[in-house]
């Protein structure tokens, strides 16, 4: 599958790209490292002490979690701006801090600023338009096939 088709919205931050990449299984985040987590059930949080894999030390820093819990991305060389512009340019929720105590008081459950659904549900909305206004005007289908 062709995934450069695909995608909804792209974003640089510190330095790395990533892609909100609309698949038959809904939205994903990727990363340039090939990584990747379901938009959907993905959340920031900040470890001071991540948790081990197997024997393996890891990074304190920012991960990308899926269910709250399960390590997708190893973001520890991100800022807190960084991660506040990841969060906002994908609709990522920010999930209490392990922790860290946030200066704004220590919530199970942060939206960003100014969010009621998250960004990433209305890239996706104006992505599949324009997808639909192209597709239509040149007399193809609008889904792009695998």
């Amino acid at each position: 599958m062709d995934i450069r088709r695909r995608i909804f919205h792209k974003a640089t931050i510190g330095g790395q790209c990533f892609n909100g990449v609309l698949l038959n299984e809904g939205p994903y985040l990727f990363w340039g490292n090939g990584a990747n987590v379901p938009i959907g059930v993905a959340g920031l949080r900040y470890y001071v002490e991540p948790p081990e894999i197997g024997h393996k030390p890891l990074s304190p820093g920012w991960w990308m979690v899926k269910y709250g819990k399960e390590l997708r991305m190893d973001l520890h060389w991100l800022t807190d701006t960084g991660a506040e512009k990841l969060s906002s340019e994908f609709g990522i929720i920010y999930l209490e801090r392990n922790f860290r105590p946030r200066s704004e008081g220590n919530t199970s459950l942060l939206r960003p600023p100014g969010m009621d659904c998250g960004n990433g549900s209305v890239l996706i909305l104006a992505w599949l338009t324009k997808q639909a206004m192209i597709t239509s005007s040149v007399g193809v289908a609008a889904w792009p096939s695998n």
